[in-house]
C-alpha cells in the first residue's frame, strides 16, 4: 500500500505507523479500546480523538485502568467510565490509585478519607490507619493491589520476587494503649514462589520510635527484631522458622512450623501481660485459611517474657527478599487491645426483659460495651454462689460484637416467666 496506505482503517497511514511503533495491520495495537490514530503519545487529553496516551501501552498511566475506558472530561460512572485521566495513576490525589478505587466501588475523582475504625489496622479497602511505606535494601516499595478472584478485597503487596528488597509498611494509631494488659493482633497473607528470606511483624514503642515513620530492623526484616519494641519473625530460608524478639533481642530461638502457600492464611499473635510483674505470655499461631479459619497450628503457647514494660506501641510490618526469593501479600490487619489509657473496661451497660407471647417465658437482652472485630462469650446462671464459671450456663462462646457500634446486645429467649433472679457474665474468650 505504500507509506500513505491504510490496510487497517484507523486514520493512521503506513508511515505514521512506522514512526508509532503501531502495527500498521491493527486498528488497535495495544487493545485498549482506542485506535492507533487518537493515541498520539503527546502525554496531554485534549479530546477523545485526541488522547495523548499511547498507542503501543494500554494502560499509560499504570493505574490498572484501559486507556480506553479513562476520559476527564467525563463524570464518574461506574469501571466503564470512571472519569479519571489516562496520565495520572491518581487522578484525585488521595494517595489510592485509580484502578484501586474503581474495583472497591470509590469514585476515583473525588477525595475519600479512610475511615478509622476501632480494631483495623487496615483492611486497604475503607479502613485502617495511615501508614508510611519505605524500601530500603532495593526497588520497588510495596504497592496496593486490586480486588481480584482470590481476594475479600483490595490488599497490600509487600514483597513480590522482583530484586533484593527491604519493604517496610508502618502504621500510626489514635489510641494510647499505655498500661494494657493483653492484645490480640490477627493479619491475613498469602506467600507464593517461597525460596528465602521472610518477614517480621513489630509492634513499636511510641516513645522510643515516635508516633509514625518507618522504623528499621536490626539485622534482616525476618528476624523482626527493633529496639525497645516487641516482634515476632517468621524466617523462610532453607526452613520455615518463627521467633519471638524483645527489646532488639531474640528471646525464643527459632522454632519451626509450617506455612501455608499459594491461597490467602493467615496468622496471629496473642499477648497476655501481668500488669504488676510486667511478665507477658505469648500465643503464636498459623492457620490454614483466612481471619484465624482452617487448620491451626501453635507455634508458641505461652512463651514467657519477663520485664516486657511496652507501654503506648503501633503496628509494623516489614519483609526482605534476598534476590527475588518470595511474594507476600498481606491484608486485613486487626489489633484488639485490651486495658490501656484509652481503654473502656468490659462490662455489661444494661440488661432488660421482654415477656414473650403466651406469657409463659421472657426474653432477657444483656448490652454492653464493646470492640468491632472482637467475639464474646455470654455465661448465665440463677445462682449467684456459683463463683466458679465452670458451673455456668454458656449461651455462647463466639457471639461477634456488633458492626460499627460500640455496644452490643444479645438476648437470651425462653426464660421461665417465674425466674426472678437471673445473673449474667460477658467474657472475651
Amino acid at each position: 500500500n505504500g507509506p500513505n496506505g491504510d490496510p487497517d482503517n484507523d486514520g493512521l497511514n503506513n508511515l505514521g505507523e512506522l514512526q508509532s511503533e503501531t502495527d500498521p495491520t491493527l486498528a488497535d495495537t495495544d487493545s485498549d479500546g482506542l485506535s492507533d490514530k487518537v493515541e498520539d503519545g503527546g502525554g496531554t487529553f485534549v479530546s477523545a480523538s485526541e488522547t495523548g496516551t499511547s498507542p503501543i501501552n494500554a494502560d499509560s498511566d499504570n493505574d490498572g485502568l484501559l486507556d480506553g475506558v479513562e476520559n476527564p472530561l467525563l463524570d464518574f460512572v461506574d469501571a466503564d467510565q470512571p472519569g479519571t485521566s489516562p496520565h495520572m495513576a491518581d487522578t484525585d490525589g488521595d494517595g489510592v490509585n485509580d484502578g484501586i478505587e474503581v474495583s472497591i466501588g470509590r469514585n476515583p475523582t473525588e477525595v475519600q478519607s479512610i475511615e478509622t475504625r476501632d480494631g483495623i489496622v487496615a483492611n486497604f479497602d475503607d479502613a485502617g490507619e495511615t501508614y508510611a511505606e519505605e524500601a530500603l535494601r532495593g526497588e520497588p516499595v510495596g504497592r496496593l493491589v486490586a480486588a481480584n478472584a482470590e481476594s475479600d478485597g483490595a490488599y497490600y503487596q509487600l514483597l513480590q520476587t522482583i530484586s533484593s528488597l527491604g519493604n517496610y509498611i508502618s502504621f500510626e494509631s489514635d489510641e494510647d494503649y499505655t498500661g494494657w494488659q493483653n492484645f490480640s493482633f490477627t493479619m491475613d497473607f498469602l506467600a507464593s514462589a517461597v525460596a528465602a528470606d521472610g518477614w517480621g511483624i513489630n509492634f513499636l514503642s511510641t516513645a522510643d520510635n515516635g508516633d509514625s515513620g518507618v522504623v528499621q530492623g536490626i539485622g534482616n526484616e525476618e528476624d523482626g527484631t527493633v529496639d525497645n519494641s516487641f516482634g515476632v519473625g517468621f524466617k523462610t530460608f532453607q526452613s520455615t522458622e518463627a521467633s519471638i524478639t524483645w527489646d532488639g533481642i531474640d528471646a525464643s530461638g527459632r522454632f519451626p512450623f509450617s506455612l501455608p502457600t499459594d491461597s490467602w492464611a493467615s496468622l496471629s499473635i496473642d499477648v497476655d501481660r501481668d500488669a504488676g510483674t510486667n511478665i507477658a505470655l505469648v500465643d503464636v499461631t498459623m492457620y490454614t485459611d483466612r481471619n484465624r479459619q482452617g487448620e491451626a497450628e501453635n507455634i508458641y503457647t505461652d512463651f514467657e517474657i519477663k520485664d516486657m514494660d511496652l507501654q503506648d506501641f503501633r503496628v509494623q510490618v516489614m519483609g526482605r527478599t534476598g534476590g527475588s526469593s518470595m511474594n507476600l501479600a498481606i491484608d486485613n490487619l486487626v489489633l484488639l487491645v485490651d486495658g490501656g489509657s484509652s481503654a473502656k473496661p468490659l462490662e455489661i451497660i444494661a440488661i432488660s426483659t421482654e415477656v414473650e407471647a403466651g406469657g409463659q417465658t421472657q426474653a432477657v437482652t444483656v448490652t454492653w460495651n464493646s470492640k468491632e472485630g472482637r467475639t464474646y462469650s455470654i455465661l448465665a446462671s440463677d445462682d449467684l454462689s456459683e463463683g466458679n464459671l465452670d458451673l455456668w450456663e454458656e449461651l455462647d462462646d463466639g457471639f461477634a460484637a456488633a458492626a460499627g457500634e460500640t455496644t452490643t446486645s444479645f438476648t437470651e429467649v425462653g426464660v421461665p416467666i417465674e425466674t426472678k433472679k437471673r445473673f449474667y457474665v460477658v467474657l472475651i474468650p
